[in-house]
């Protein structure tokens, strides 16, 4: 029986095989969308590729190091689980497996959360399931080795988009404010701002 991305045994009074059930989950096992880093213990991650720079987005990337973690069922492992964090809050939580279990991951997937609500390319190995709170997707091809599954907290993507927004803003006003005509009142000339 595969359990894959049920959470806790009686975790929600919400029903598998429905949207709904993915919103009540929030995340892959104990790993929670919207929960601080803090809560999971430091001995458990390690900062992805050893870099703790932030990404274009101002988030920082971590593997999760727990070999029980990475046990589906019985016939299913993942090969790493990843988190990313914006503000120390979890944004998107990977799930990486073989190209080979692929059709092990749609299974748990289609019996957990019902029947994907959006196939964005035709004959395309995507399928998501997308609500308010939560979005999943599920990606691979038969060229690469691999296949991804990625839940998102629409909040904190929202809140992201928002300070990409607020940090071009500023930048387009530093560069018309430093381009800008300055007047001397001593020699009746006018500059640009340097």
């Amino acid at each position: 029986m595969a359990m894959l991305f049920v959470p806790l045994f009686g975790f929600s009074k919400t029903k598998t095989g429905s949207i709904e059930f993915l919103k009540a989950c929030n995340g892959f096992k104990d790993i929670k969308l919207g929960e601080d880093i803090s809560e999971i213990q430091p001995y458990k991650l390690a900062f992805m590729d050893g870099s703790s720079q932030l990404d274009a987005d101002s988030c920082v990337s971590y593997v999760y190091q727990d070999e029980e973690f990475l046990k589906v069922d019985s016939d299913f492992n993942l090969q790493q689980v990843a988190i990313r964090t914006f503000k120390n809050k979890i944004v998107n939580i990977y799930l990486i497996f073989k190209m080979t279990d692929s059709y092990k991951a749609l299974r748990d997937f289609l019996k957990d959360y019902g029947q994907f609500n959006e196939l964005p390319k035709e004959y395309a190995a995507i399928y998501n399931w997308n609500t308010s709170a939560v979005n999943l997707s599920l990606k691979y091809e038969a060229k690469t080795d691999y296949g991804i599954a990625v839940f998102t907290c629409n909040d904190l993507v929202k809140d992201i988009e928002t300070m990409k927004e607020s940090k071009k803003i500023i930048e387009n006003f530093t560069q018309s404010f430093a381009s800008a005509p300055v007047y001397n009142n001593q020699t009746n000339d006018t500059q640009t701002a340097k």
